[in-house]
């Protein structure tokens, strides 16, 4: 009977341990998922500052140099005249 309530224990104690263990890997686990996600969000607001600090700078230049004017296309006259259908080739 004693050997049997010894052995109980033992398990027991086993069984702890290892909840104790998975409850240390799930605590790390979230503590990891945590830095992963702070390191994600500085990431993203470093990424988000340098934006935002390239069109103030764009946004200057354009208030002191202008805005620089687009140049209309225009097609070649020898583009123009390039297509021919037959119908107005016989006439």
């Amino acid at each position: 009977m004693a050997r049997r309530d010894d052995d109980v224990a033992a398990q027991r104690r086993r069984s702890e341990d290892v909840s104790k263990g998975a409850k240390d890997v799930r605590e790390w686990a979230r503590e990891h998922k945590r830095d992963e996600e702070r390191k994600r969000d500085d990431e993203r607001r470093q990424r988000l500052q340098e934006r935002d600090r390239a069109m103030e700078l764009e946004s200057i230049k354009l208030q002191y140099m202008g805005k620089k004017k687009e140049k209309k296309k225009i097609a070649k006259p020898s583009d123009k005249f390039k297509f021919k259908f037959d119908w107005e080739a016989k006439a």
